[in-house]
């Protein structure tokens, strides 16, 4: 194909070449044929550049999963076995994308070997989603002719619904650390992964001096390693997740305020060196999360966006057994809502009653919805499912609450705030024996 600036060239040769005929100005002839022998050239030279497409290989590498709101890199990674003088690469973003920031396509010369571009991209639309074309272009030295041609690439991504649109910036965040990278801060401490070195100091544990380092030394100083520091609390929650924790607009859910409560509770707990362990109980199922570091808020994330909207929970009987077999003296936290009344919840704390729990019942609205007349009456409906539940369970000795969605991060602190005092309570009966 002919670009503008081609077709300017060899319509203005042949017109002139047509007045030096008819006007008989040699000279004109001469350069109006020169253009055309020079457009000819540059037809061929053309022609061998459009080979050289067959020599380019392009690829694209992104995640096969996304949350919507949280923005994804993409990088193409375009292996060339030729340089080429002039090319444009454009990649083509399906719909329910965003183009952010970084290089979308390449435009000049492409050099032999691997060139690579990074992009970033805001997913919109939940759903499946194909990346199919890349768009090429080549052309001549002098931007006469230009061929284009499509180079399949399909890249097949999956975006969940993680969160809701008024996300804390703390679990953007964590999702962010999780798709772009994200380097950990160490503490130094009594651990057991390592720390550092430094100059042996008088009282220093003897054990622990780096022996290689002394040899390295010239002087023959000593030096002490150091180890990272390790958790001393855990905190333990149980989440049980029924259908009627998917009530609701999306975004508006218990189970979406639930995560992002979770994971703003889990940030700020890894700073403050607290483990976290999660087990939930979805459709009879328990999965179990130990959090050590922050990297594995990724999992988490992941799990809570690919569970489905549907939960049927039987019994609690592989949640008792867990509890009996590994939970020995903890405080533990469970969340719930009023879907426990259709479970066995009272055998539940009788066969664990060696445990200290704290039951949190999720209400389906915040403090401010409960204005609308209809959320009011559906409100005080539901306080009757949990206030049985509250009743039926008075008999043992826990901390039940029931309590609006939007106080559940406070709730959360409160509870970890309260194991922290029994561990100590626990350690310190364990040391009196």
């Amino acid at each position: 194909m002919i670009t503008k600036n081609g077709y300017f060239v060899i319509y203005n040769s042949i017109l002139l070449c047509f007045l030096s005929i008819i006007f008989s100005f040699s000279w004109l002839y001469v350069f109006s044929i020169s253009f055309i022998t020079f457009s000819l050239i540059e037809s061929i030279i053309f022609l061998r550049a459009i080979k050289s497409l067959k020599y380019i290989e392009i690829k694209r590498i992104i995640a096969d999963k996304c949350f919507r709101n949280v923005p994804i890199q993409v990088t193409l990674e375009i292996k060339s076995k030729k340089e080429i003088p002039y090319i444009i690469i454009i990649d083509e973003i399906p719909s329910g994308f965003f183009y952010t920031e970084g290089k979308v396509g390449y435009k000049g010369k492409l050099r032999k070997g691997i060139t690579k571009l990074n992009y970033v991209l805001l997913p919109k639309e939940i759903g499946k989603h194909e990346f199919q074309k890349i768009k090429m272009m080549i052309f001549d030295p002098f931007q006469l002719f230009f061929s284009e041609k499509e180079y399949k690439c399909n890249n097949i991504i999956k975006c969940y619904p993680i969160e809701n649109a008024q996300m804390s910036s703390i679990v953007k965040s964590a999702i962010i650390y999780s798709v772009l990278g994200y380097k950990s801060t160490r503490r130094k401490g009594e651990g057991f992964e390592f720390y550092s070195t430094r100059e042996y100091i008088m009282g220093d544990d003897l054990k622990r001096i780096a022996w290689y380092q002394v040899a390295k030394s010239p002087e023959r100083k000593l030096y002490i390693i150091e180890k990272e520091e390790e958790g001393k609390n855990i905190f333990r929650i149980i989440l049980i997740l029924n259908n009627t924790m998917f009530e609701g607009n999306e975004g508006e859910r218990k189970i979406d305020m639930l995560t992002e409560a979770l994971i703003s509770f889990s940030e700020v707990a890894l700073k403050y060196n607290t483990y976290i362990d999660l087990v939930v109980l979805y459709n009879d199922e328990l999965a179990s999360f130990t959090i050590r570091k922050r990297q594995e808020l990724y999992s988490l994330l992941k799990y809570f966006g690919e569970i489905e909207g549907k939960s049927v929970i039987s019994n609690l009987n592989k949640l008792i057994e867990l509890l009996n077999a590994h939970f020995r003296d903890s405080y533990i936290l469970i969340i719930g809502d009023r879907g426990l009344i259709k479970l066995n919840t009272y055998e539940l704390f009788e066969k664990c009653n060696k445990l200290r729990f704290n039951l949190l019942l999720l209400k389906s609205f915040a403090k401010e919805d409960i204005k609308d007349k209809i959320k009011s009456l559906l409100s005080e409906t539901e306080d009757i499912y949990l206030n049985s539940i509250k009743d039926k369970l008075a008999k043992f000795n826990l901390s039940i609450k029931i309590i609006y969605y939007d106080e559940l991060l406070k709730e959360i602190i409160k509870a970890y705030n309260n194991s922290i005092r029994y561990n100590k309570m626990v350690e310190y009966e364990k040391r009196k024996i």
